[in-house]
């Protein structure tokens, strides 16, 4: 994105997208949006980002205020708790949510 993009929701601190049926297109248009600068809290309950879309969330750079991210029910397993564990995309993060995923014991390491 150029940065002569301008902000839609400049005072935006909570979204809620929840059952929307979100895919990993849809996260990556989200995780690539410079629209939300000031997001503190996501809610993406029951969405279908599975591998690809936490991949594409992990590798976010427009989301660095966040610090609370519920992703309850979005069909990921190991691999994409792993990316997210992983990311420096969110040094604010304090509370994170993955209840109802396919996370194994590789993915909590």
């Amino acid at each position: 994105p150029s940065s002569t993009h301008h902000s839609f929701f400049p005072n935006l601190t909570s979204l809620g997208l929840v059952f929307n049926r979100i895919e990993a297109d849809g996260m990556q248009a989200l995780a690539d949006s410079p629209f939300f600068p000031n997001l503190a809290s996501l809610d993406l309950f029951s969405n279908e980002l599975r591998q690809a879309g936490m991949q594409a969330l992990a590798a976010s750079t427009f989301l660095p205020n966040l610090t609370s991210l519920h992703l309850i029910a979005n069909w990921f397993e190991d691999a994409g708790m792993q990316a997210l564990a992983s990311s420096p995309s969110f040094p604010k993060l304090t509370y994170l949510n993955v209840n109802s995923n396919r996370i194994g014991d590789a993915g909590m390491q």
